[in-house]
Formats: structure tokens, sequence, C-alpha cells
């Protein structure tokens, strides 16, 4: 990935000597991600936080369990690809990139392998526990909202599918100390 200019609107806030302070450790950047393939499970659940949450880390496990089942080398920090958020359902897919792809695709139940697209994109940075990330998500609406890339929290289907991309193991890293990468593809 390679950092590009900044978010429309950014420039213009700072001439104008109005820079919001609101988002001062809202970490962002213009980035283009490159496709690269993957292994793959896709997923759905109820969208409440929770049910989210243990749909995510079972769709992990099969898609761990696959990679090493398959011989497959993962490389790259795993990533959740949500398709799909309404207020009663979220699909998504979770993947993990692996150094290349098998000569014919491989399937194993809900697991395949397959590239993930690539383009340009918004992200942004979460420092510490997954519990906090609605509270990122919320910043990350009003910034957008506040430079005019989003109507409010009803318009993130236009941003879909977004991903989250988890920098470091949970299980060998203490909760502080997480690192969480959110996309937002730039339409």
């Amino acid at each position: 990935m390679r950092s590009g200019p900044a978010l429309p609107g950014l420039d213009r806030s700072i001439e104008k000597g109005c820079l919001m302070t609101e988002f001062d450790d809202l970490e962002f950047s213009r980035v283009d991600v490159f496709p690269t393939p993957a292994a793959q499970v896709a997923g759905e659940s109820a969208s409440d936080p929770d049910a989210v949450a243990r749909a995510v880390d079972k769709a992990f496990a099969k898609l761990f369990a696959f990679v090493k089942k398959n011989g497959l080398s993962a490389w790259g920090a795993p990533r959740a690809l949500y398709t799909e958020c309404g207020p009663e359902r979220t699909k998504f897919i979770v993947a993990v990139p692996i150094l290349k792809t098998p000569g014919e695709p491989i399937r194993g139940g809900s697991a395949y392998t397959g590239e993930l697209a690539g383009g340009s994109a918004y992200r942004f940075t979460h420092r510490g526990s997954y519990g906090g990330l609605a509270a990122t998500y919320d910043c990350i609406t009003r910034f957008m909202t506040a430079r005019g890339l989003m109507a409010g929290s009803d318009d993130w289907d236009r941003y879909m599918p977004m991903w989250e991309e988890y920098a470091n193991n949970p299980a060998k890293t203490p909760e502080d100390d997480l690192l969480t990468y959110i996309y937002l593809p730039r339409k």
C-alpha cells in the first residue's frame, strides 16, 4: 500500500485555519490497495455487535483450519470484509492473504481461495480493544459527514464492501496495543 494525498476538503480547512480539533486523534490516509490472493470464508449473523463478533470469530476458526488443511501459506494481516450491514443482518467475508493462488481455486464448505479486489480507499486507524471500535466508527461517520463524503450514519451502504484489517494477534497482544485498520473504498 502507498499513501496518497489528503482527504478532499482537508487542505481548504487548514488554509482557513479551521481544522476541526474533534478529529485530531483520528488517524487517516488515502491508500491504494493492491489485489491479492486470499483464503476466504463467507458468513452472516444478526447485526448486534456481540452476534457479529461471535460469527466473525467462528468464521476465522474455519478460515485458518482451511488454510492449514490445504497447506496454504498465510501472508499478511487477516481481515473482515463487510458486504452488507442492515438493521437485522450483517453479511461478511473473513480473509487472509496467501502467498500464492493455487493453480485451481480450492473450495471446502464455506471456505475458498480467490482474489481480493484492490482499489483506492480511505484508511482509518483504531488503536486498542475491539470493544472500542464502535466509538471509532462513530468518529469516522462524523469525520466523513463533516467533509461531505457521507450524508450521515445511514450512508454507510455506499462504502460497502468496507473492511477491517487486524495488524496484530489478539491472543498475543495486550488489548491496549491492538491495531485495526478500517478501510472504506473511495467512490
